[in-house]
């Protein structure tokens, strides 16, 4: 089971995603993060349990297009699950009011 909670969406005063939080199950090591974003890339951190957000690099980055055909970016993130940890955050952040994320998965391994 995955729980999500802490997540974070705002247009007044632009956030548009804050943090994404998850209870990583048992037996899991890697986790890939995927996202969708307009050309300007979004930034991407995460922490596992209560340490500090690394800034990922994205292990992949497409030009690709949505249904419909809007253009855009996928990134792909890759990061190693520290051994015994329990819980994972992850941080978007967008480089100004124009980039857009047009989806997100998590995908605990």
């Amino acid at each position: 089971m995955i729980q999500v909670n802490g997540l974070t969406k705002k247009f007044g005063d632009f956030t548009a995603l804050s943090a994404l939080d998850c209870t990583i199950p048992a037996g899991c090591t890697h986790a890939e993060i995927l996202l969708h974003a307009s050309t300007e890339t979004a930034q991407a951190a995460l922490r596992f349990d209560s340490g500090e957000f690394t800034a990922l690099t994205p292990t992949q980055t497409v030009s690709d297009k949505l249904p419909g055909g809007t253009r855009c970016t996928l990134l792909r993130f890759r990061v190693d699950i520290p051994e015994n940890a329990q819980t994972a955050q992850l941080k978007l952040t967008l480089p100004s009011q124009s980039c857009k994320i047009y989806d997100t998965a998590l995908v605990l391994l």
